[in-house]
């Protein structure tokens, strides 16, 4: 589209010499957005070693897709470690949907590609004079690597071995219980609310007192992960230029919302709400 200056609106694709698409958007000739897609990254080229997840973050309706790989030689003939990766999986399901029939989107980007390596798990015994046997507890162990295909970036590196207060659990002459126990202990749930955190805006200010919000209703519920106790920060502005006005707190969850309590900055949410600021909310895992 041209304007009478003779500038325009334009998309340009073009591919490298790897076969890397770069498709950029013009408006009045100003790049706006630039998006690198990798031919490896598309969902056609997932591979048999992979799964397919995406996520909505609450904002955006687009589908955000995110491969899913266990990097363990061992793992295929280890049932403790199939029993860690099968409670590891299970325990994305708050935030990442699961696709089982990936054809309909083989033409889609896969975003970001999350890799799981070093599973391990073990028990230890010691005898308790008190109890006059021996005590076990359970334990395992993993990494997670978290990477940003479009940027080709290493997005999130980490050694997830639990709090060390309930790293361990404890059976009085059961090892085998304590065994099973802890391969529970695989659980990447906080890790996927850190790196995939909800986005949202404040639908409705439910109750007030004076000129301080007390409670809020928010359009994302169980559908879309929240829970409760899961906590928000609140932003006015641009995400880009955005400061923190305040804190809420999930107390009821339905399928479709959730109410919220606000823990910080009533006077502030409830003025810029007011105000028909732009407002939005971003959940915030601190643990």
């Amino acid at each position: 589209q041209y304007y009478k200056d003779g500038k325009k609106d334009s998309i340009s694709v073009f591919w490298d010499p790897n076969g890397v698409s770069i498709t950029k958007l013009f408006k009045n000739d100003v790049l706006i957005h630039e998006q690198t897609k990798d031919p490896s990254n598309l969902v056609s080229n997932l591979g048999n070693d992979a799964i397919l997840f995406y996520y909505l973050n609450g904002i955006e309706k687009n589908k955000v897709f995110v491969k899913v790989k266990f990097i363990d030689k061992y793992l295929g003939n280890d049932d403790g470690k199939i029993q860690m990766a099968a409670n590891i999986i299970n325990s994305m399901k708050n935030r990442l949907v699961m696709v089982n029939d990936a054809t309909p989107f083989n033409n889609e980007y896969v975003s970001y590609t999350i890799e799981f390596f070093e599973l391990e798990y073990f028990t230890q015994g010691k005898y308790s004079e008190e109890s006059g046997g021996t005590m076990y507890t359970g334990n395992c162990s993993y990494k997670i690597r978290l990477y940003d295909n479009k940027n080709k970036k290493l997005f999130e590196d980490k050694y997830n071995s639990g709090d060390k207060k309930t790293l361990f659990t404890t059976y009085y002459g059961d090892q085998q219980r304590a065994f099973r126990q802890g391969i529970k202990k695989a659980d990447s749930e906080s890790f996927m609310y850190k790196c995939f955190p909800i986005q949202t805006v404040i639908a409705e200010i439910t109750s007030m007192k004076g000129n301080q919000a007390k409670t809020v209703k928010i359009p994302v519920g169980s559908e879309n992960g929240a829970k409760r106790k899961l906590p928000f920060n609140v932003y006015s502005g641009t995400l880009s230029e955005a400061s923190i006005i305040g804190e809420l707190e999930i107390t009821k969850v339905y399928p479709n919302y959730s109410l919220c309590k606000v823990t910080s900055g009533e006077e502030a949410i409830l003025s810029h709400f007011n105000s028909n600021h732009e407002i939005k909310i971003i959940s915030n895992n601190k643990n």
